[in-house]
């Protein structure tokens, strides 16, 4: 209205008419003004409101470890496996507290019994896609794949840039985890991969184009750095998994780390084992476990012991992660 006042105070001397209708113009025309600039003011506020946050800043898309970080400790980046097998309308999770709750299972699994209290933990609740988006067609699989790899790229720039502060990284994926693990590396800057102290890449293949990438250098030894260790696991080669066996055209035995077929023994939950890679397949082959009848029936095949990568061997990727966060200084 002050526009208004100003004029009107200036005309005094005009005619009785032609004030007062100019006057109500000027009534009128501050009246639009000042709901336009309301108006204004209220759409800015709603598209602030609207703009998409960041969200990794939400600690509640993070897993939340009980344990706490040390400085002098490298820290484990986890990806989960698939646990989310159909939604109602939807090929990826929803991420609702209840599935959030059944990922953690898994990260708390192996934030304990691999890694133990000797490196950090972090996993995010990524929206992975479901075990029914497994059966679509390549094109559209792998489309989907490409917008969970964005989003998993995303989550990890966060947590170099708010939780890292240089410390060095085990990467670390289990099947669907595992492939989007291996798809980070690629998507990763020099700088970012040079922080990278070993990928474990667990029951996925590694092909001989995913190689082409120079990110994505498989393991040769115990001890090499920045390097990625990959393996699946059957009783025999009829068991092979097509889609997380990726034609793997590279593997290392994790008891022995070697890549040549010679053997090494171990136990699991009182079981003496045996396992050797097989150079053709670069598969893992073990033998002597008996296998207690599952709990759900897996889509993989008989002899495929997909659900047992982490459960057989945490010991060791324990000690060898370690091992290769301390050759990491040369890689860098």
């Amino acid at each position: 209205m002050q526009i208004y006042n100003i004029f009107c105070s200036k005309r005094k001397g005009c005619a009785k008419r032609e004030s007062l209708a100019f006057c109500n113009f000027l009534r009128i025309f501050a009246a639009i003004m000042r709901y336009r600039l309301l108006a204004i003011a209220l759409l800015a506020a709603f598209a602030a409101a609207c703009t998409p946050q960041d969200e990794w800043s939400d600690k509640t898309n993070w897993y939340e470890s009980t344990k706490g970080i040390n400085e002098e400790f490298p820290d484990v980046f986890y990806l989960v496996s698939t646990n989310i097998l159909k939604e109602e309308c939807s090929l990826t999770a929803l991420n609702t507290p209840e599935e959030k709750s059944i990922l953690a299972r898994e990260m708390k699994h192996v934030e304990n019994k691999v890694f133990g209290d000797s490196l950090n933990f972090f996993a995010p609740y990524y929206h992975q896609h479901t075990m029914e988006a497994m059966s679509l067609e390549k094109e559209q699989y792998d489309s989907l794949a490409t917008t969970i790899v964005d989003e998993v790229y995303a989550a990890f720039k966060h947590y170099l840039k708010h939780f890292n502060e240089g410390r060095p990284i085990v990467l670390v994926g289990f099947s669907q985890g595992a492939m989007l693990a291996k798809e980070l590396l690629k998507r990763m800057t020099p700088e970012e991969y040079g922080s990278i102290a070993a990928a474990y890449i667990l029951g996925w293949g590694l092909s001989e184009e995913d190689v082409r990438n120079p990110q994505v250098r498989p393991a040769e030894r115990a001890d090499d750095a920045g390097v990625c260790i990959s393996f699946n696991s059957v009783s025999d080669t009829s068991a092979v998994w097509s889609p997380v066996q990726n034609n793997a055209a590279y593997s290392i035995n994790p008891v022995n780390w070697r890549t040549d077929a010679f053997p090494a023994a171990f136990e699991y939950e009182g079981q003496a084992l045996s396992v050797s890679l097989d150079t053709t397949r670069m598969t893992l082959i073990v033998s002597g476990f008996e296998e207690p009848e599952p709990a759900f029936k897996p889509v993989w095949p008989s002899g495929c012991l997909h659900f047992y990568e982490i459960q057989f061997y945490n010991r060791f990727l324990r000690a060898n992660a370690l091992m290769r966060c301390s050759t990491s200084t040369s890689h860098r």
